[in-house]
């Protein structure tokens, strides 16, 4: 049953309960038994049971979603009347949210009658329309003329919008339209309307996300991809203010229409499991669409002279003549905005280093072709087509180039030299983790945070005995690093793990295994450590090192090498474990089945440790995954040097364990707590 039809049935029923009390509402419905044992209470749960009755089946129509469809209907037509949503509250407040509803309109009309005396009867559970609440479907609403102007037909049935791939297309074509009249102008206008969510001294854009925001947001990010295709000269010069703001207002209705902005901060709590996918999917794309994938210039440089500072890798390619030319680049595009230059400009800075040659080798291997830059990339689906991080320069000519900002490319440098090094060594990843964990190990010391590091230890044959059942190829264990301090045991455990096109083009199937390989996986290694110790109260190393216990907290913390953006959520994580713990991961049939093994398999793992009686503590908890974190290393970094001992580092690790702004931004929300207790 469609929207107008639920409206039809309404403007049809004439039932009034205005004068009624509760018994004669009774009265009315032939509930009436023993009148002593009556009262309001049972009669409202009678009533909900009858709408239950009438309405409940195994498929049907999704009442959360029928909610907010009314709500787009009602800001699309005047003429709606709000005691519509006084029904449609009275039955959701006698349904789970889970609960599927019957198409069948006769039901509905007894449903209908049943609802409006719950609504007399339960008007202090506040069923009436609250505008503010709606904020989304007033948008989609919005939206929706907006493109009717144009000529573009959308609709929206049991919460999914609806539209003609044609229609879809169009609006493409008339981004892609004035994309094109724009030229070089297009980025430049982007980067200059966006500084006002840079930080400096973060070198960072923040997130402009914010569910507080009362108006749609621009979707700067996606607008960025698209700009990239066009540095060509502008074929509008006159008009380009008039062009931009067009361009402007096709996306963020866009944007709206799909919903990817979230309008509280609550709204990753509380996830029910067939919520799960489709708020995992969208959360990927709204990353892709409002902010900027980014690596701050301090972490770069941390990052990528720790790992290619050496000759080790001159048989494939020459690592520290790359990293000289790095460290010039982001000296002139420190400079000046853009960095436009030619080979003849870095000659004469480097000559007496490297030939011109040599420099125009590395310069030429640094650098997109424009005419391949993000190349086939328009719709949300393109992502596959997106390479723009792959390179930092883009070549405009034979021997002239653009660094056009280093925070948004700085990516390319690490991916060109990493990917060069791949082709030729296999071992390149687990050379990468290892020198990961020293940059990290150097970095703790010199901030006087004590710790262990790379200790390894023999799982005791009991505990092996007793609970290895799980997976019998479990027998010794490795830590990559451990901070104590008086109250808490720190375990860190880092995966070089990347997020992957697919994973930032929203496939779910591949978000779960870049974050199985990830965050499941250095978990479950983690749990390991922590049941031992638990089982024991110790941990003896190989070393001879000692682990005690001691009655401390536990933290536990994977690391992966880049930012997985919203995927960091600490609250995000927890609600993404309680949907999983207790489930087993499938999705259709495209999808390449070994890699829902593997998310099954360290799912499996979890799940199982959780359920020991040695862990029983979590199951207290109400939030049992709270101290199950997951930072970046350039996350970590950024902990690391606001820190100068464990205290403070456990501090620092606690500044957003507790607090959600919503925004998912987790540089963002580390300063935002730093000034509010500074």
């Amino acid at each position: 049953m469609d929207i107008e039809k639920f409206i039809t049935l309404c403007q049809e029923n004439t039932s009034d309960f205005s004068s009624m009390d509760y018994l004669n509402i009774a009265e009315h419905f032939d509930l009436i038994e023993e009148k002593n044992v009556l009262n309001q209470e049972n009669i409202i749960k009678k009533i909900q049971s009858k709408i239950q009755k009438s309405l409940k089946v195994e498929n049907g129509l999704n009442i959360r979603s029928f909610r907010k469809d009314l709500a787009v209907k009602y800001f699309l037509d005047e003429n709606i009347n709000r005691d519509y949503f006084n029904i449609i509250g009275s039955i959701a407040i006698s349904l789970d949210l889970t609960d599927k509803l019957t198409k069948d309109p006769e039901n509905w009309k007894s449903a209908i009658v049943y609802a409006k005396a719950l609504a007399k009867l339960a008007n202090h559970r506040s069923t009436d329309f609250a505008e503010h609440t709606y904020r989304k479907e007033k948008y989609i609403a919005e939206a929706i003329k907006f493109f009717s102007r144009m000529n573009i037909k959308i609709l929206i049935n049991d919460g999914i919008i609806i539209a003609s791939k044609d229609d879809q297309q169009k609006i493409f074509n008339a981004i892609e339209y004035r994309a094109k009249k724009l030229g070089g102008n297009f980025i430049y206008n982007i980067i200059n309307n966006t500084n006002h969510l840079l930080s400096e001294k973060q070198d960072r854009y923040f997130s402009q996300q914010n569910p507080n925001n009362k108006n749609p947001l621009v979707p700067w990010g996606y607008l960025l991809k698209v700009s990239l295709r066009y540095l060509n000269t502008p074929e509008n010069k006159t008009k380009g203010n008039v062009i931009f703001k067009e361009i402007i207002s096709i996306s963020k209705h866009y944007a709206a229409l799909y919903s990817f902005q979230e309008y509280s901060q609550f709204e990753s709590l509380n996830l029910k499991n067939e919520r799960l996918i489709d708020y995992l999917h969208k959360t990927s794309l709204a990353d892709q669409i409002f902010n900027f994938e980014q690596l701050s210039t301090h972490h770069l440089r941390e990052i990528i002279w720790s790992l290619y500072d050496t000759d080790e890798f001159d048989s494939i390619i020459n690592t520290r003549m790359y990293l000289q030319v790095i460290h010039e680049l982001i000296t002139i595009q420190e400079s000046c905005f853009p960095a436009r230059f030619n080979l003849h400009d870095i000659t004469e800075r480097l000559s007496h280093l490297i030939s011109a040659s040599d420099l125009s080798y590395i310069l030429d291997s640094l650098s997109h072709k424009t005419e391949e830059l993000n190349k086939g990339f328009i719709s949300l689906n393109d992502g596959a087509n997106k390479n723009h991080t792959f390179m930092p320069l883009i070549r405009i000519k034979h021997h002239e180039y653009i660094f056009i900002k280093k925070s948004l490319f700085n990516f390319g440098f690490y991916d060109v030299i990493t990917s060069t090094i791949r082709k030729k060594n296999k071992h390149i990843d687990e050379i990468i983790g290892h020198k990961i964990e020293k940059l990290i190990s150097e970095k703790l010391t010199s901030k006087n945070i004590t710790h262990f590091n790379n200790e390894k230890y023999k799982t005791p044959s009991e505990f092996r005995k007793k609970y290895f059942e799980i997976n019998q190829q479990r027998k010794d264990g490795e830590c990559d690093i451990i901070i104590e301090t008086d109250s808490s045991i720190i375990f860190l455990e880092i995966k070089k793990k990347i997020l992957t096109r697919q994973s930032l083009s929203g496939s779910v199937a591949h978000i779960l295994n870049d974050l199985s390989k990830s965050y499941f996986a250095a978990q479950v290694q983690i749990g390991w450590h922590e049941s031992i110790l638990r089982e024991n109260d110790f941990i003896e190393f190989d070393s001879g090192k000692k682990l005690e216990l001691r009655g401390r907290d536990i933290e536990r913390i994977a690391v992966s090498l880049f930012d997985f953006y919203s995927f960091n959520d600490n609250f995000l994580l927890s609600e993404l474990l309680r949907g999983l713990i207790n489930s087993r991961v499938d999705v259709d049939d495209y999808i390449d089945k070994s890699l829902i093994k593997d998310i099954n398999k360290n799912l499996d793992e979890l799940r199982f440790q959780f359920r020991l009686p040695i862990m029983e503590h979590y199951n207290s908890e109400g939030n049992p995954f709270i101290n199950l974190r997951f930072f970046s290393i350039p996350q970590l970094l950024t902990i690391i040097d606001n820190s100068n001992n464990p205290e403070s580092f456990r501090e620092n690790i606690f500044k957003t364990r507790h607090i959600t702004t919503g925004c998912k931004d987790w540089y963002k929300e580390f300063d935002y707590v730093k000034k509010l207790r500074s």
